[in-house]
């Protein structure tokens, strides 16, 4: 999985957060961003389609859980791998299943038998204990803690510290 070149959809404090944790994957050749509302980046969503022949892989940086659900869709539809990223210094759990363009900054926990859905962002110091699900376009943000078996609805953004109950 090296060598990859990495286009992110949306060049705000949210992609700056991916593109860092990106890098500290090592496995990019290239990351890029396209964002229709700045003009630093490498292009707009009308480039995504002529942009395939040189990016492979994409993530989406978009805070708005059912607008990332929508630009994933679009992505793959033009042949795009939805690409996880997550930081080293989190701590992902082998039994652990994660689904497509997922995010797991850093020092984040996601423990034994947890399910993380497509498109869901698990913040900083997040901790997913074990036997949670976290559906689909899911964000838990920064130091949230979702306890064991806790369940949380897909397009659900789980505030800063706070505390699902599980079991």
């Amino acid at each position: 999985m090296q060598n990859m070149n990495l286009l992110i959809i949306g060049m705000g404090g949210h992609g700056y957060v991916c593109q860092e944790v990106a890098k500290h994957m090592h496995i990019f050749n290239k990351i890029n961003f396209i964002d229709d509302h700045n003009e630093k980046a490498l292009g707009t969503m009308q480039d995504l389609k002529q942009l395939r022949t040189n990016y492979d892989t994409i993530h989406v940086s978009i805070g708005n859980n059912t607008l990332r659900d929508e630009l994933y869709k679009k992505a793959k539809e033009l042949g795009y791998t939805c690409i996880n990223l997550i930081d080293p210094s989190s701590y992902v759990s082998e039994s652990a299943k994660l689904g497509e363009g997922v995010l797991i900054e850093p020092n984040a926990i996601v423990n034994a038998n947890t399910v993380i859905g497509d498109g869901t962002i698990i913040s900083v110091g997040t901790i997913i204990d074990h036997n949670a699900v976290i559906e689909n376009y899911c964000h838990i943000n920064a130091g949230a803690i979702c306890k064991a078996g806790s369940h949380v609805q897909a397009y659900t953004k789980v505030d800063a510290g706070e505390v699902i109950k599980g079991y």
